[in-house]
């Protein structure tokens, strides 16, 4: 069976008729239905564009506009279903790159909080080596109770009132 574009090309010469006076009568470019005529389905619009252009191709010609569908799916069935897949394979990419990014930021945050809670310890150890080697260890760890006072003192005399 031949394809649709050739069906149509050989009706639509048969009749008498330019791509032109077509695409008038049709009000599709004429460089679609030339596509069409050629089979080259990559210059189509998305299949659902396409199949209305044969839809108003064949009621243009006078010709059953089902088993036009019909012609055209046969033809260009392969093409589509590859551009189908190739659709599938780019939005399952872009998922996997967004669930990429959305790991990576989990892991610099996770890294961020660990960073943060190992400061602690790293400065009681610096302080720790500090004291061991010191004559009084009071020195690098003070009493806290004793400093808030202390300071909470120096801002009373200071003329600084705290607001609760």
């Amino acid at each position: 069976m031949e394809s649709v574009g050739e069906f149509f090309r050989q009706v639509r010469e048969t009749k008498g008729l330019t791509l032109d006076e077509v695409a008038s009568k049709t009000r599709i470019h004429p460089d679609f239905l030339k596509a069409l005529e050629d089979g080259n389905f990559a210059k189509l619009p998305d299949q659902v564009f396409a199949k209305g252009f044969v839809r108003s191709y064949a009621r243009s010609l006078g010709l059953d506009e089902e088993d036009a569908i019909r012609r055209f799916t046969e033809s260009a069935g392969a093409f589509y279903n590859k551009q189908d897949e190739l659709e599938k394979h780019r939005q399952e990419q872009a998922e996997n790159e967004r669930r990429k990014r959305a790991n990576r930021k989990v892991v610099i945050a996770a890294v961020g909080v660990a960073l943060l809670a190992l400061v602690p310890l790293g400065q009681t150890a610096v302080f720790g080596l500090l004291a061991l080697g010191s004559e009084d260890p009071k020195r690098f760890f003070p009493d806290m109770g004793t400093l808030y006072l202390r300071r909470i003192g120096e801002l009373c005399a200071a003329g600084v009132t705290a607001r609760l």
